[in-house]
C-alpha cells in the first residue's frame, strides 16, 4: 500500500474529511463543563489541527482563529 493511500485510509490527510476526537473523560470533567463557548471552540479547533504525527505543531494565531469564529476576549 502506498504512503498516500495509507494516510487517506487512516484519516490523516488534509482533506475536508477526518476526525477531531476529544476524549469523554475531558468532556465529563468540571473544568470542561465550565468553559465559555469561545474556549470550547478553541479546544475543538486545536483538536482538529492534530493529524496523528504533528503533536506540538498547532497554531492559536489570532488571524487564523478569528476566521473560524473563535473570540479571544478571554483565554479560558
Amino acid at each position: 500500500m502506498s504512503r498516500i493511500s495509507r494516510q487517506k485510509s487512516k484519516g490523516r490527510s488534509d482533506s475536508n474529511g477526518g476526525f477531531a476526537g476529544i476524549p469523554r473523560i475531558v468532556l465529563k470533567h468540571s473544568h470542561y463543563q465550565n468553559l465559555s463557548g469561545g474556549a470550547v471552540k478553541l479546544l475543538v479547533e486545536l483538536a482538529s489541527q492534530f493529524r496523528g504525527k504533528n503533536n506540538g505543531d498547532f497554531t492559536v494565531a489570532y488571524g487564523v482563529l478569528k476566521k473560524k469564529g473563535v473570540q479571544l476576549k478571554r483565554h479560558y
